[in-house]
């Protein structure tokens, strides 16, 4: 799996082709509509999405990004993934893309955040490896955890957050 180039032909056959959960989340996020919503509001992002395609370059597996959650607060990012089900077949290199991807976030983002379909445990194993929390999962709860447990997500979802690693006085 390497880094493509952003087009419209194929993220709409990414779109076209979801896992089954991500296709639920989009469905959820955008509507009947998903496919023509997820193409505009991906064209209206000032943000590069990351489109990634097998080895050989013949078929786009995924796409993803973090934006900002509002215009008034650019330091809390809302992040997203959609993929086919090829990305099962291509599990480490996407989690080595996904690190860096994150590190890149990092840099924009203090926190990205954004909710999940409950059935989707692939992902949630994914995004926990990233170093992303999920609230409702936490024996010790944090301040976010809390903050973000009175997010209401939609029913059969979960929210999940991760907050960039900040160093204090004296660290290396």
């Amino acid at each position: 799996m390497y880094r493509a180039e952003y087009n419209v032909k194929d993220c709409i056959y990414i779109l076209k082709h979801l896992r089954r959960e991500d296709k639920i989340e989009a469905k959820q996020a955008y509507g009947k509509h998903y496919i023509r919503e997820t193409i505009k509001s991906i064209e209206n992002s000032k943000s590069k999405v990351l489109l990634a395609k097998t080895k050989d370059g013949d078929r786009p597996v995924l796409i993803c990004d973090a934006w900002p959650a509002s215009d008034s607060n650019k330091s809390v990012g809302i992040i997203w993934l959609l993929s086919t089900p090829e990305i099962e077949k291509h599990q480490i290199q996407f989690l080595r893309e996904a690190k860096k991807e994150i590190q890149r976030y990092d840099e924009k983002f203090g926190i990205t955040f954004n909710y999940i379909f409950e059935e989707n445990i692939q992902a949630k194993n994914w995004l926990k490896w990233l170093g992303f929390r999920f609230p409702k999962d936490e024996k010790k709860l944090t301040m976010l955890d809390k903050a973000f447990l009175q997010y209401k997500a939609p029913e059969r979802f979960e929210v999940f957050y991760r907050e960039r690693k900040v160093k204090g006085l004296g660290e290396k």
